[in-house]
């Protein structure tokens, strides 16, 4: 089958998850959380759907997040908030919703990409975005 087996959370010296285009279907493993000496999962352009595990909030490691065109759905779990070290996310075109949490954002002074149009955010966006001094590039 072409699902992200729970057994990836025994990979754990997994520095690099590099998985785009495989038509993966499915959510994203909560198992997923333990691989905390990730810097870099790619997962975009697959069929993934369901919540994002708030797991990911284990993985403070993690520089790299591109989840973009997927069927990803739900609001961006508060945990996020733990991944400082993010320099890139890739967000777009999936089925995020309801509002954008500020706390998010709040410890990510490292993050320069930000890519999250194409999705079913509601509400302001959020000020802390605003206080991202290397933020170069933003889509919502």
């Amino acid at each position: 089958t072409n699902t992200i087996p729970s057994q990836i959370g025994l990979l754990r010296k997994l520095e690099l998850f590099d998985a785009p285009y495989n038509l993966f279907y499915g959510s994203i493993p909560t198992e997923i959380g333990l691989l905390t000496q990730v810097s870099d999962i790619t997962l975009s352009v697959n069929v993934l759907d369901g919540y994002l595990p708030t797991q990911l909030g284990q993985l403070t490691a993690m520089r790299m997040l591109y989840l973009g065109d997927n069927r990803l759905q739900g609001p961006l779990p508060s945990q996020l908030q733990y991944l400082s070290r993010l320099e890139d996310v890739y967000l777009q075109n999936n089925e995020f919703s309801g509002t954008i949490s500020p706390s998010i954002f709040e410890k990510m002074t490292d993050l320069y990409v930000l890519y999250m149009q194409y999705n079913l955010f509601s509400g302001s966006i959020p000020s802390t975005i605003s206080e991202l001094s290397k933020l170069t590039i933003f889509t919502l």
